[in-house]
């Protein structure tokens, strides 16, 4: 949207359009307008993920989440060291060093920033879909491991966002 404005185009003129205009968020650093994110279509299984405000919503059909579970991380997580030195060798901190100069120094991050970023959901099976539900919503802020759905004990999400994926799932 803030293209067309650049280019001396109205977006108002364009019509009905899905787009929001993230120019200030992006540019100056402000909130942005986005109160969602579609996450996930599949038209073929007739799920969708949505994620609305803090909440992400699982919307879909029974023999699919039926299935659906916590997966296990294939081959295990890697040491965090190799990660610092791969983020040293990059080209991306390449490009950052030469445009920033002095300004950027890896040596200022926390050594532990990346096992302070790591969400840990233990070692457990337990799965978070049950039989015979069609739809989840799960506050990603204070359950970043999807563990409880709230579907029920928010019923004002459970009901606007279920809506709102559907006009999504339905649409495309």
């Amino acid at each position: 949207m803030h293209q067309i404005g650049f280019a001396g185009g109205r977006p108002e003129d364009l019509g009905p359009l899905d787009g929001m205009n993230m120019w200030q968020a992006l540019s100056k650093n402000q909130h942005s307008p986005r109160t969602e994110v579609l996450i996930n279509i599949d038209n073929i299984g007739a799920t969708t993920g949505l994620r609305y405000e803090n909440f992400k919503l699982v919307l879909g059909n029974n023999d699919v989440i039926q299935r659906d579970y916590h997966h296990k991380m294939q081959g295990g997580s890697r040491p965090y060291d190799d990660l610092e030195i791969l983020l040293e060798r990059s080209r991306a901190n390449g490009v950052l060093k030469r445009f920033y100069g002095d300004k950027i120094h890896l040596d200022n991050i926390d050594g532990l920033w990346r096992q302070n970023a790591t969400i840990d959901c233990g070692q457990s099976s337990h799965t978070n879909f049950a039989i015979g539900e069609s739809y989840y919503v799960f506050d990603v802020a204070s359950d970043p491991c999807e563990l409880h759905n709230l579907a029920h004990q928010r019923p004002a999400v459970s009901t606007k966002a279920p809506s709102r994926a559907e006009n999504i799932l339905f649409s495309s």
